[in-house]
């Protein structure tokens, strides 16, 4: 439908969807909850390319709000999850110029790394890399440099760790 320009019809659809899993995820929370929080994602990135910036921000700090109930669940499955939806939501509070949340969202992102550790072989995921690697980079072009050299720097060593894994 967003390929065609149906855009209020896909968002409606969207919203739809997430409100079913949300039904369903308070009848059996386990069975759909991680369901819900994916579904809310993908939602998110529609959003962004549609350009609906502010409701984009909202529907990603409803994702967060479902990582962070997860973490209680799993914390070292959801905690990697959490950070790559931190540095999404900071990216786009940033462009919304919401400098200072997206500082605030930089500070946790950091915490949720250090309590990882760089060199966690379970924490570490292709996508949790390639997202550190794009904030280090937009902590470098916001000036962020203390930022960006700690997470920088473990950005390489979990790039050796994908790529000792992957041989």
């Amino acid at each position: 439908m967003v390929r065609s320009g149906r855009y209020t019809d896909a968002i409606k659809i969207g919203e739809e969807v997430i409100a079913l899993y949300t039904e369903l995820a308070a009848a059996d929370e386990k069975k759909y909850q991680v369901r819900l929080t994916l579904v809310t994602q993908r939602f998110t990135l529609h959003m962004v390319q549609l350009g609906i910036h502010e409701d984009e921000v909202k529907a990603k700090e409803e994702s967060i709000k479902l990582f962070r109930e997860q973490i209680e669940l799993d914390r070292k499955t959801n905690l990697p999850r959490l950070a790559i939806a931190l540095i999404d939501l900071a990216v786009s509070m940033e462009n919304l110029g919401r400098h200072e949340d997206a500082m605030n969202m930089a500070d946790e992102i950091v915490e949720i790394v250090s309590e990882l550790g760089c060199e966690d072989q379970f924490s570490i995921s292709v996508e949790l890399v390639e997202s550190l690697g794009n904030l280090v980079s937009y902590m470098g072009r916001q000036e962020w440099y203390d930022y960006a050299a700690m997470m920088g720097e473990c950005v390489v060593k979990m790039r050796r760790i994908l790529a000792q894994r992957d041989r």
